[in-house]
C-alpha cells in the first residue's frame, strides 16, 4: 500500500514539473533562429545571446533584452554600440543587407551572434 501511495505522489509530482517546465517568459516572443522574420526578440543571458543566428528581411528590427544580473552591450563594430542595463532592452532596424557579427565588449569572452539581412 505505501509503495503504491508513494508511486503515484511521485508520478503526480513529475507530471507537475513536467508541465510548468515549459511555463517560461510566455509574455515574450518566442526568438527565430530561422527563416526569416521582421521582429525578433533576443534575450542576453549566461554570456550568451538567445538565439545566437538570425535572419531579417531588410528592415526588420532586433530587440535584445537583458534578462541577467549584469550589464551587456550590444555591439556590430562600425554599426552600432549599446549597454543594456540589468532588466534593460534595446531595439535596432536594419535597413541594409548583409551579415552582421554582433559581440558583448564588455566582456573577457563575449558572447557572439550572427545577424543575416536580406
Amino acid at each position: 500500500m505505501r509503495s503504491t501511495i508513494l508511486a503515484i505522489t511521485v508520478l503526480g509530482l513529475l507530471a507537475t514539473l513536467f508541465v510548468f517546465s515549459g511555463c517560461g517568459n510566455l509574455d515574450s516572443e518566442t526568438p527565430k533562429a530561422s527563416g526569416q522574420s521582421n521582429n525578433v526578440t533576443v534575450e542576453v543571458y549566461n554570456n550568451e545571446y538567445h538565439p545566437s543566428s538570425v535572419s531579417l528581411k531588410t528592415g526588420g528590427t532586433i530587440t535584445w533584452k537583458n534578462t541577467d544580473q549584469i550589464l551587456y552591450s550590444v555591439t556590430s563594430d562600425g554599426v552600432f554600440d549599446t549597454i543594456i542595463q540589468i532588466g534593460g532592452s534595446w531595439q535596432y532596424t536594419f535597413n541594409q543587407a548583409g551579415t552582421f557579427q554582433i559581440h558583448d565588449r564588455m566582456s573577457a569572452k563575449p558572447p557572439v551572434m550572427t545577424v543575416t539581412v536580406k
